[in-house]
């Protein structure tokens, strides 16, 4: 159990370092114009639901019973993997 409940505190942190980060695009959004605008704008809603599913996820892990969690949990660190990747690949086009 100790388990399950570290790894939703780990995936919470990680939650809450997303909107920061999102955050901050979001206020450089302020600043661009042009194509990239649309482009950082597509990038941020993309952001947005993806982070909303692993938010959503994780109250499933919370719910789960100890055997099913781990079932759960291979599928968030896959979709956790590609929303860190979204996020450095935003970062690195538009935060220079």
């Amino acid at each position: 159990m100790k388990l399950k409940e570290e790894y939703v505190e780990m995936l919470h942190r990680q939650i809450d370092d997303w909107d920061n980060r999102i955050s901050l695009l979001q206020d450089r959004l302020k600043i661009v114009e042009g194509e990239s605008r649309i482009e950082l704008q597509d990038q941020i809603d993309s952001l947005t639901q993806k982070r909303e599913e692993i938010a959503g996820k994780v109250k499933t892990v919370q719910q789960a019973s100890a055997d099913a969690w781990e079932d759960i949990k291979a599928g968030l660190e896959l979709a956790s993997d590609a929303v860190q990747s979204s996020l450095e690949s935003a970062f690195s086009r538009f935060m220079k």
